[in-house]
């Protein structure tokens, strides 16, 4: 019997599933959930009161950004790398006591949880942060340094304390679980959001005028609409008008380009003023472009940010027309209607 090789998933499909789990498992936070649900009730403790004494002190460091206080900032970083290191070997060792003599050196503790494995390789920002604060040991070597010595030091112990916070989750279990219930209703009203928006797009009436032919009497002479007329369905409302044709009688046709089954307009006067000059507007359809029937009429004014909205019993059409007795200057015209 020929048997034929296993086929391993490609690397692609592969590594798109170990993020796909890695993003997962960072929004729901069960990491950090089953973390700190392994910690003893002392242990978390004691975790927690080394972690909020190296924020205390990192935060106000992190403030003291001038020239004048950048020692000061070095001082309150050291301490603050000591107190994360604690922090960092209470949760990876249980039975690590604080108050030990493993305790006095942050640098060797960390070396040793790298060692047996509790911690995987420190944070590159951390060797240089050792050899800055190894080094100068004296309560005055810092004073002693340059300006631009001493603030490049700073940002370089500064990076290493935030490097080393990263690696401790602080909260407790309840904490983590109002997270995620947080995270979970954010996520729903989101879901909720969308799902509107997509009925609403799939629901709301399409603009048939939209981008087609426009055909009116004649032009005004300084009528600043576009040439070729478009202005009047290119479905933005402009601060003037988008389409004015000359005084004495005008008219604007829209050619649908098929006929269609017209269940409304909506029609957005001049932004300019004048909102009356026009009126009444007579709306007439056809389908043919020759013959054209009376729909409906407008005499009270409207205007481009409240338009005049109307609706149509299903009636088929192809050509759309807004007529007066004067001239017909608008923004916009939308038609909507079914095939």
């Amino acid at each position: 019997m020929n048997c034929q090789p296993m086929s391993s998933p490609a690397p692609s499909a592969s590594s798109s599933s170990q993020l796909g789990a890695r993003l997962r498992d960072a929004f729901w936070l069960d990491a950090a959930l089953r973390e700190v649900s392994a910690r003893s009730t002392a242990q978390q403790t004691a975790l927690r009161t080394q972690y909020l004494a190296g924020a205390r002190r990192a935060d106000i460091a992190e403030q003291l950004t001038d020239e004048q206080s950048a020692v000061a900032s070095l001082l309150l970083y050291r301490e603050a790398i000591t107190h994360f290191a604690l922090a960092v070997a209470l949760a990876r060792d249980p039975a690590f006591d604080a108050r030990g003599p493993a305790a006095a050196s942050p640098f060797a503790l960390l070396e040793d949880l790298a060692a047996r494995g509790l911690i995987g390789k420190a944070p590159p920002e951390l060797a240089e942060a050792k050899a800055i604060l190894t080094t100068h040991t004296d309560p005055l070597a810092f004073d002693a340094l340059s300006v631009e010595d001493l603030l490049r030091k700073r940002a370089a112990v500064g990076a290493a304390s935030r490097a080393l916070r990263e690696l401790i989750e602080p909260r407790s279990v309840r904490e983590i679980k109002v997270s995620r219930y947080t995270r979970s209703a954010v996520l729903a009203a989101l879901a909720v959001v969308l799902l509107g928006w997509l009925g609403w797009r799939v629901s709301r009436p399409t603009n048939l005028a939209l981008h087609k032919p426009v055909t009116i009497n004649a032009r005004h002479p300084d009528s600043t609409a576009p040439l070729d007329n478009s202005g009047a369905v290119n479905g933005e409302i402009e601060g003037s008008y988008g389409v004015h044709t000359s005084i004495g009688g005008g008219w604007v046709t829209v050619d649908l380009q098929k006929v269609y089954k017209l269940t409304g307009i909506k029609l957005y006067n001049r932004a300019d003023g004048y909102f009356a000059d026009g009126l009444p507007y007579i709306l007439e359809l056809s389908q043919d472009g020759k013959t054209f029937t009376v729909a409906t009429q407008r005499a009270l004014p409207f205007s481009s940010s409240s338009p005049w909205t109307q609706d149509l019993p299903e009636t088929p059409a192809r050509y759309v027309r807004v007529r007066s007795a004067n001239y017909v200057a608008f923004t916009e015209i939308e038609v909507f209607g079914k095939t």
